[in-house]
Parts: C-alpha cells; sequence; structure tokens
C-alpha cells in the first residue's frame, strides 16, 4: 500500500486508509479501557454487597454470644464468633496487600501525588485503606487516572516484564509489600489458612477436624478438579457436614498455574495471563476481582459457621415426624431398635435427590421417594445426594448412604425320611437362612468345604463312616451376630454300586458304558478293562474279533474293572449284553 508503481493519486489513497485504521484503533483502545473502568465500578460495587454479608452474620453471633437464650447458646455462639474472627483476621491481610498493589501501580505509572489522596476534584482515591475497617477495599475511581493505558509498569511490579511465563518478585516501592510471583503465593496461601480455619472450627471436645492442603494448580476442567480433591481431601478430617462447603470454597479460589495457547505454546504462568500488556486500569480492575473473590468465600466460609447455631441458612414452615428401624430384615424373636426423630422442612423447597441407583418417582412433604429393584439376595447398599436451597438459593448437597438386607424367596417342603449323606462322597448341600449376611454349617465326623452348585454358594460334606450326621446351620447378621438355625439330622449310607447301563453290544463291537444303579448322583465312571468271552483288554472296548464266533441274539457275560471318579475307588462290575447286528 502506498509503494511499487502506483500511482500518486493512489498513493494517497494507501496513506489515508492507514490513518484509518489508526484512528479506528486508538477509539477501539480507548473503549475497552473505559470498558474496564466500568467494570471496575461494577466489582467495587459486588465487594462491598459481599462484605456487607459476612458482616451481617458476624453481627448474628454476636448478638447470640451476648443474649443468648441459655448458657450454652451463648458458649457455643463465642466460640463460634472466634472461629470468624480468625478467617476476618487473615482475611483482612489479604485485602492489605491487594490494596498496596493497586497503590503501586498508581505510583508507578507517575500519576500525580495529590490525587491519590480522597477529597480532591480529580481524586483517584474516593475511600482509603483504613486499619480500623480491614476488610473494605480503597475505593477507587479510575476515570480520574490520567495514565490509563500505560502497561509497562504494571507488567514489571507482577515480575513479568522479563519472561510472562516465569514471575520474579518485585519490591514495591509504595510499601514493604512484595509483588512478581509473591502475589500468586499470597493467593494459594489464603486459600489454605481459610479453608483450614473453616475445617478446624467444627472440632469439640471428642473429634478434632484439621484439613492438610493439596495445593491444586492444575486441572483440565470442573469435574477434573472435584475428582482430583476428592482423592485429596482424603488426607484430611473434614466434618461431613462441611465437606461440600470446604470443596465449593476451594473450587472458587483455584487457578490454574499455567496456561497454553498459541502465542505462548511454552506456556504461559497465570500472571502472565492476566497482567501481561495490561494497561494500568485493567491491572487494577484485576486485583479489585481477586478482592470480591477473597471476599466472597469469607462470607460464605462465615455463613456455613454462623449456621451451626441454628436459625441461619436455612428456613423450615413445617415438620414431621420420622422412624427408622436399625434393620429392614428381622427374625422371629430378635430384639430391635427404632430411632425416631422430628425433621424440619420448607414446604416452598423441596430437596432435590440424585440417586446412585433407581428413580425418584415423588417430591413431596420435604420428602423425596426413590424406587429400586432388590438383587436377588445378600446386602443392597444404597446410595445418592441430597441437595435443599437455602435462603439465598444456593443448593446444598450432602451424600446419603443406607443398607438393606435382601432375602430371597423362598419355600421348602421336607421329606426326613430321604434326609440322606453318601459315605465317602461329597454331597452338596446350600443353606438357605433369612435375616443374615452369611450362613456356614458343622458336621461332625465330616468333611466340609465351600463350593457353589448353579450359581448357588453352599458346601460339600462327606461322612466317612458312622451310620448318622447331624449338620448344624448358623449365620451372622449385618452387625457380625451370630444366630443358630438348629441341627438337621442325615442318614449315611454306601453310595449304590455300579451297573453296566447298556443292554446290548453290536457284533462289530461297542462301549461299555457304567452307571450308578438307582441314584440321581452326579457320579460319572471311568472302565479301566473289561473282559468279554476269550477277550481281556484296557479300556472301555470290546472288539469286533472278540464276538466274531457269537451268533446274533445271544447273551453274553461282561465283567469290568471301573474307577468311581467321585470318591476314585475301583470296584468290579459284571453284566449279561445281547449281540446285535
Amino acid at each position: 500500500m502506498g509503494g511499487g508503481k502506483e500511482t500518486p493519486r493512489q498513493k494517497m489513497i494507501g496513506m489515508m486508509y492507514l490513518v484509518l485504521m489508526a484512528m479506528l484503533a486508538l477509539n477501539v483502545s480507548k473503549t475497552i479501557i473505559d470498558a474496564f473502568i466500568a467494570i471496575e465500578e461494577n466489582i467495587q460495587i459486588a465487594s462491598q454487597n459481599e462484605h456487607a454479608r459476612g458482616l451481617e452474620k458476624l453481627e448474628q453471633l454476636d448478638e447470640q454470644a451476648k443474649s443468648g437464650d441459655t448458657p450454652e447458646v451463648r458458649a457455643k455462639a463465642k466460640k463460634l464468633l472466634d472461629a470468624c474472627n480468625e478467617i476476618d483476621k487473615i482475611t483482612a491481610a489479604q485485602i492489605k496487600y491487594l490494596d498496596a498493589l493497586k497503590m503501586e501501580i498508581l505510583t508507578e505509572i507517575k500519576e500525580e501525588p495529590a490525587n491519590l489522596k480522597p477529597g480532591g476534584e480529580k481524586s483517584i482515591i474516593l475511600v482509603p485503606y483504613d486499619d480500623k475497617f480491614p476488610l473494605k477495599p480503597i475505593r477507587m475511581n479510575l476515570a480520574n487516572v490520567v495514565n490509563k493505558d500505560k502497561y509497562d509498569e504494571s507488567m514489571r511490579i507482577f515480575g513479568i516484564a522479563e519472561n510472562p511465563n516465569k514471575p520474579t518478585p518485585y519490591k514495591c516501592k509504595s510499601s514493604n509489600a512484595t509483588a512478581g510471583i509473591e502475589l500468586w503465593n499470597s493467593l494459594l496461601k489464603f486459600r489454605g489458612e481459610l479453608c483450614s480455619a473453616l475445617v478446624k472450627s467444627s472440632s469439640n471436645d471428642s473429634v478434632k477436624y484439621n484439613f492438610v492442603d493439596p495445593k491444586v494448580v492444575k486441572y483440565k476442567d470442573l469435574a477434573d478438579l472435584q475428582k482430583t480433591l476428592a482423592t485429596a481431601f482424603k488426607k484430611s478430617k473434614i466434618s461431613p457436614e462441611d465437606y461440600a462447603d470446604v470443596e465449593k470454597i476451594y473450587i472458587s479460589l483455584t487457578k490454574n498455574e499455567h496456561w497454553e495457547d498459541e502465542e505462548h505454546p511454552e506456556g504461559l504462568h497465570w500472571l502472565g495471563k492476566t497482567f501481561n500488556h495490561s494497561p494500568s486500569v485493567a491491572a487494577i480492575a484485576s486485583l479489585s476481582s481477586l478482592e470480591k473473590e477473597i471476599l466472597t468465600a469469607r462470607a460464605d466460609a462465615i455463613s456455613v459457621i454462623r449456621g451451626r447455631l441454628g436459625a441461619g441458612e436455612y428456613s423450615f414452615n413445617k415438620i414431621v415426624g420420622l422412624a427408622f428401624p436399625e434393620t429392614a430384615v428381622l427374625n422371629p424373636g430378635d430384639q430391635f431398635e427404632v430411632t425416631v426423630m422430628m425433621a424440619a422442612f420448607d414446604s416452598d423447597k423441596q430437596p432435590i435427590v440424585k440417586p446412585s441407583q433407581g428413580t425418584v418417582t415423588g417430591v413431596a412433604d420435604g420428602r423425596a421417594t426413590v424406587k429400586l429393584t432388590a438383587p436377588s439376595s445378600g446386602e443392597m447398599k444404597i446410595t445418592g445426594v441430597v441437595g435443599i436451597a437455602n435462603k439465598r438459593g444456593e443448593i446444598k448437597e450432602m451424600k446419603y448412604e443406607t443398607k438393606v438386607q435382601v432375602a430371597p424367596k423362598a419355600g421348602s417342603l421336607e421329606m426326613p425320611e430321604f434326609n440322606v449323606l453318601y459315605r465317602g462322597y461329597g454331597n452338596v448341600i446350600i443353606p438357605s437362612a433369612s435375616g443374615v449376611v452369611s450362613t456356614s454349617i458343622s458336621a461332625p465326623g465330616c468333611q466340609v468345604s465351600p463350593t457353589t452348585s448353579n450359581g448357588r454358594k453352599g458346601f460339600k460334606v462327606t461322612p466317612n463312616a458312622g451310620q448318622s450326621v447331624n449338620i448344624s446351620l448358623s449365620g451372622k447378621d449385618a452387625k457380625g451376630k451370630s444366630i443358630s438355625f438348629g441341627s438337621f439330622p442325615y442318614k449315611v449310607k454306601s453310595m449304590p454300586p455300579a451297573v453296566i447301563i447298556n443292554e446290548t453290544v453290536s457284533k462289530a463291537g461297542g462301549k461299555i458304558n457304567v452307571g450308578m444303579a438307582g441314584s440321581m448322583l452326579n457320579v460319572t465312571y471311568t472302565v479301566l478293562n473289561v473282559k468279554c468271552e476269550d477277550f481281556q483288554g484296557n479300556g472301555n472296548i470290546i472288539p469286533a474279533s472278540a464276538l466274531s464266533k457269537v451268533k446274533v441274539g445271544r447273551t453274553v457275560g461282561v465283567v469290568a474293572l471301573v474307577k468311581n471318579n467321585a470318591t476314585g475307588k475301583t470296584e468290579p462290575v459284571k453284566g449279561a449284553l445281547t449281540v446285535t447286528n
């Protein structure tokens, strides 16, 4: 444009186009900077609201500590108030630190010293930092900043002037504060200290809670962060009632330390991402945004602590009586306990249930109904998450868990005369007992080993001698209590003899099949050798040569030596087979 073999007129048009583009760019830049001024104002208003929200809860605790209904209420309120004051102490230190960085920016961009004091017509500071109100950030009017678009000073202050991926410390000239990488470290420290103070505030004489900061600075998305915290928080001892709140506050204060984009494939530190080439008013607005995050986390933590005294986060307008038996399955004559309680709920705010199993079929009167299908037997663990909205409409979720014992449908008819065990054989017995999670048997004089038959667990009982056996059945319930179901007598008999099952044999030769006479037992035999006519050989085959001289229709005698595959014993078997074509 404006070069090469262009005419003077074309060159003039090109120059005018460049000037127009420059003017448009300057106008866009001014528009963006003015937007940061508006953003800063909105953030300051939001910070004031969050400060007031936390202050309201503190005043409620203070009132209860001074004039609570009972000494117990006053003592508890005083303890909770002390925990909140600890939170305010670390929050105030962070607000003061961030305000010091704002003043350092204004000083370094050479704003008039007179304008850094309140009261003047061109004053940038409307309300200065005050140690009497340490939680209130400086109130500024960035419209009065003269050097709004300067950014080299901010980059130097935040330690990214040389390398935005490796911030360095910076010693402030207007205060004793250290900026640069120390800003990042300060944010991480505040996150850990705030969560630790909240967790410890639930401790009492019988249990002490503690928080081990996992110092998470890298995650893909919210789901990945929640998964990481679920594992990391196991090193801490957090009250179940506080877990969701601690997780929420920790997440709200967590940032990715490094970013990658097309311009910086090697990565970019969070400080570089936030403040690299950031105009002075944008850098101040970013610090104000951090203050707002900190005051929000502080108000959330104080609200949690305030709620422990009652009449805090949630409203109730109805009550209902509830009763829960200690177990869902009982045996005749069992003694058991029922927990009876009264629950309060808000009829305008129904619970939100997310079951791990089953389907929510209805929600009414502060209760949700979940429909489930029981398994065939054993114990069923029922889990999920239930949430309710507080007065601000925020949903607080908590995990729930319970168990039921599933007794399979069963009915039986007994034939006591046929209660028989075979000597030397592993007789399969499947016990059936309700109200227990495990069963066992004892059979004196027998070998007993576990087995599974058709998917059902049972036992193999092998009597070795004697004429009778008493088998005792017992079980254990969900609490580990042993329950006896009595003793059952069984006759002991020898196993039925083996017989040759087939009645004929082909003149061309054939197999000898051996089984157990008159029995439904699952016993097989191996034929070791066989004798027929003048033939004798190993295995279960009578060859054609052994029957060559035998006429069709004639009966031949057979003697076989067989092995009982269930017991391992051998025995002879005799029989007669008719010769066929």
